[in-house]
């Protein structure tokens, strides 16, 4: 059997050299009512010759023929010159390759991808004036755009990729379709007063005064930074702001922690590659997760609905697929942002640690796995994505956080939002809904805000991801305050050693004893007190401490030498890890005061 396909067909047959195409005769459009009676005055056809048949045995003969009329064609022949690619590449046409595969055609109105099965396709190219093959002359202009498009325009997958362009694009081996891309709002310079209040209103966070928390920490690749270099980023978040005073009916000023540069910095360095890349630039970065902590009134969802439409108009719902009770995620792959809902998640350290392995995953990959369900997990691809989360800051909510460990601290962004009035009336419906439509309106001044005015703070600036990771330090504290690391420091403050019949601290204690091997030994301060893990731990569940039991059962589910090498990362100014060539020792302060 011949296998080999008929170049021919899907190739335009080129016309000799110096030879033009024969006339057409074209005729006149006839007369309907000469036509009709030129047929009536035609005599009937005769019906020569029997057959038996009937009672009579005796019935007319068939007239000649096949009994069918023969029309003429309507249909112009395949033009000499015609060239399906031309047609192909005019209209965008693609197939999916693969068995019943389907074809994609640009809407020649709207330049919007189609869906189109064959038949489909074959009356669009007969709108456009190709003739279709018929008994006599199957393959004609429609076949063999088919043809040519079947051989040469091949698509391996469709699929919707967030900050990509719409089109055919290559990606390693594959030929990929993306049907639709995010829609931005086009920048234009303006006034975005409302927005601003609002967002100055939810992140401008009251503080006592400027000096900087004890917990407030920046890491880069899991290392703290220097002290001064911290206290540069504090002081630029920190600022005193006038605010009329309605108790004292005057104007004073208070210290605030100017969040809204988090949130500025975070949305201009994504905005800066939506917009490039929906250009035609091929540039791409990543950015850390923004987590937003304030009370159930506090306007989350307001805001995130903002950032949604600020971003591109595609949000996907990935809580299933972050604390892994799917594998699906076929809808957060067309989603320019990610949201973790405000819904109640697990407070077990396992699914904890496995929360905080995700937002790891989809910040720092450019490459993500694609799993539409009903179809096996074909590939990864590259997307451009943010992953937003907002949650309730009360205690229950807070233990739903992953631990901040350092490796997660440069990947993720966490503010604190005031519950905050809205700027105009919402309590009538035609008013809620006036002022939501004032709030998107001002979104494109917004963007053209951030790409051409704002700029990230010097000292917040980052190899990586354009900017440091930052944390609201009141929120790292709670967080850390119910955790073992907080309760093991709060039992080392708290336990007393008799001494001359006083009771006495630690530090104390050990600074009585002569025996360093035995104790350790403290600093002529007596604020710092040097042992290893386990001379540590048999101090603390001695007879003679006071909390022996509480240590000895604590113990038994806490590695001592594991959690003092979190600590050192958590609370430098409370533990920090030392070494010499034999032996690794650990230096626990007393704390501040």
């Amino acid at each position: 059997m011949r296998t080999d396909v008929d170049e021919s067909i899907i190739e335009p047959v080129a016309a000799p050299v110096n030879s033009s195409p024969p006339p057409v005769a074209v005729a006149s459009p006839p007369n309907v009512v000469d036509a009709t009676i030129a047929l009536q005055a035609q005599p009937a056809r005769s019906r020569a010759g029997t057959v038996s048949k009937g009672k009579d045995q005796k019935a007319p003969a068939k007239p000649q023929g096949d009994g069918k009329t023969t029309r003429p064609a309507t249909r112009p022949a395949t033009r000499p010159d015609f060239d399906p690619r031309y047609w192909a590449e005019k209209y965008d046409i693609w197939r999916v390759n693969e068995k019943a595969g389907c074809y994609f055609m640009r809407d020649p109105h709207h330049g919007e991808w189609m869906f189109l099965a064959q038949g489909q396709l074959e009356l669009w190219l007969q709108s456009f004036g190709l003739s279709k093959g018929d008994r006599n002359e199957p393959v004609r202009e429609v076949e063999r755009v088919i043809l040519w498009v079947q051989a040469k325009r091949k698509l391996d997958t469709v699929i919707s990729l967030a900050g990509h362009r719409p089109g055919v694009v290559k990606i390693d081996t594959l030929n990929i379709l993306i049907p639709k891309g995010p829609e931005l709002p086009m920048p234009v310079q303006g006034e975005w007063d409302s927005l601003r209040r609002l967002l100055e209103g939810m992140f401008f966070l009251s503080i006592d005064g400027p000096e900087m928390p004890h917990h407030f920490q920046v890491f880069v690749k899991s290392v703290a930074l220097p002290p001064e270099r911290t206290v540069q980023i504090w002081r630029s978040l920190v600022r005193e702001i006038p605010y009329a005073d309605e108790e004292r009916g005057e104007e004073s000023t208070r210290w605030v922690f100017d969040q809204t540069l988090v949130v500025y910095s975070w949305l201009k360095l994504m905005l800066q590659v939506l917009y490039r890349r929906m250009a035609g630039e091929d540039v791409a970065r990543n950015g850390q997760a923004l987590i937003i902590a304030s009370r159930a009134d506090g306007g989350k969802t307001l805001l995130i609905g903002l950032l949604k439409k600020l971003l591109g108009g595609r949000m996907a719902d990935v809580e299933q697929w972050a604390t892994g009770k799917t594998t699906f995620n076929g809808d957060a792959t067309a989603a320019e942002l990610l949201r973790i809902s405000d819904a109640p998640l697990s407070t077990k350290m396992e699914d904890r640690l496995l929360l905080g392995e995700f937002i790891k995953h989809v910040v720092a990959e450019s490459e993500h796995r694609v799993h539409p369900k009903g179809r096996d997990a074909s590939c990864t691809l590259p997307m451009i994505q943010r992953l937003v989360w907002a949650h309730n800051d009360d205690g229950d909510n807070l233990r739903q956080v992953p631990p901040m460990k350092p490796e997660l601290r440069d990947k993720v962004l966490w503010v604190r939002a005031n519950s905050v009035e809205m700027s105009a009336p919402t309590a009538d419906l035609d008013d809620y809904m006036k002022f939501g439509k004032s709030l998107r309106s001002e979104l494109a001044a917004f963007a053209w805000w951030l790409l051409n005015e704002f700029s990230v703070p010097a000292p917040m600036v980052g190899n990586r991801f354009g900017m440091l990771g930052i944390q609201e330090p009141s929120l790292v504290r709670e967080l850390y305050e119910d955790s073992p690391g907080s309760e093991f420091l709060d039992l080392l403050d708290a336990a007393r050693w008799t001494v001359a019949g006083e009771q006495v601290s630690v530090w104390d204690y050990v600074w009585s004893r002569t025996e360093t091997a035995r104790y350790g030994e403290v600093s002529d301060d007596k604020g710092r007190w040097t042992a290893g893990h386990l001379t540590l731990q048999k101090v603390l569940t001695s007879d003679e401490c006071s909390f022996a039991d509480d240590f000895t059962a604590f113990f038994k589910v806490q590695k001592l030498h594991r959690l003092l090498g979190r600590l050192d990362k958590e609370v430098p100014h409370r533990v920090r890890r030392d070494r010499s060539r034999k032996k690794r020792f650990w230096h626990l302060s007393r704390p501040p005061q």
